[in-house]
């Protein structure tokens, strides 16, 4: 039980975290029962299938915003993709390749403001 906690002990748990989130899926759930992983899992996504593993009301919502004519979708899918590309980076096995925290909120910085100017635009 005993390992000591590191910054890259703790940018691994916030990319599953994150992945977690944004799957809406925990590694314990059934479908990772076998060799798949939940890192696995939003690995084998890209822009154009994001949205059969992003959380089911994520997508919702962003549909129902849709409505609005000004709303632009794939604007926000882009963003949803980068978050995930993060968590990913975040949970490399090793743990040299992992991102920076500094980077890590750096980035989301830019998603959240990115993501601010869709939503006012």
């Amino acid at each position: 039980m005993g390992s000591k906690s590191s910054p890259q002990g703790d940018v691994y748990s916030y990319g599953i975290m994150l992945l977690e989130l944004f799957t809406g899926r925990r590694p314990t759930d059934e479908i990772f029962k076998h060799d798949l992983s939940l890192r696995d899992y939003a690995e084998s996504s890209d822009i154009d299938n994001l949205v059969e593993i992003i959380d089911p009301c994520l997508i919702s919502e962003a549909q129902n915003r849709v409505q609005d004519s000004r709303f632009d979708i794939l604007e926000e899918l882009k963003c949803l993709d980068s978050v995930i590309k993060i968590g990913l980076l975040c949970s490399l096995d090793d743990p040299k390749q992992r991102m920076e925290v500094v980077d890590v909120i750096s980035q989301l910085n830019v998603i959240r403001k990115t993501l601010e100017k869709i939503l006012n635009h």
